[in-house]
């Protein structure tokens, strides 16, 4: 264990890494909007919707959005105030000109191992499948060229 605590970091599509998102300007708008306070209720109630979202924007294995699953999420997004936490976190942390919390310049204080899994060939999401990732220098040294991951 590096430190007594963790012997490696996999952190998958983690949060802070980026400045932006595509479209970014469009999305602070939205987030903002009554459009995306009434989106849970308003998608909830069409199966199909909700196993196109699964298929195409969350999971990469599109054999994975099972029956069981759209139901199970569709239970979860008919809930009173289903949208409300993430729709505040969205508030918070997407500014007009970027985000909050910026956790990429703080890379280097990592000391352990770490693999970061998060770009256009990530199959552990298919979220980014649309963004081309290039690593900068610092990513170079501090997680693409890390010993033991």
């Amino acid at each position: 264990m590096i430190g007594g605590i963790f012997k490696i970091l996999v952190p998958v599509d983690a949060w802070g890494l980026f400045d932006k998102l595509p479209w970014h300007r469009i999305t602070h708008w939205y987030i903002r909007s009554k459009l995306n306070e009434h989106l849970y209720a308003w998608t909830g109630k069409y199966r199909a919707i909700i196993r196109w979202s699964l298929a195409y924007n969350l999971l990469s294995d599109k054999s994975k959005v099972s029956d069981a699953l759209i139901t199970e999420v569709q239970k979860a997004m008919l809930e009173p105030d289903a949208g409300k936490p993430f729709i505040s976190f969205q508030r918070s942390e997407i500014t007009p000109t970027g985000f909050n919390t910026d956790l990429f310049g703080r890379l280097e204080q990592i000391k352990a191992p770490t693999l970061l899994i998060h770009g256009s060939l990530d199959k552990g999401s298919g979220l980014w499948k649309n963004m081309v990732y290039v690593p900068s220098d610092v990513e170079r040294k501090y997680y693409l060229g890390a010993s033991g991951c």
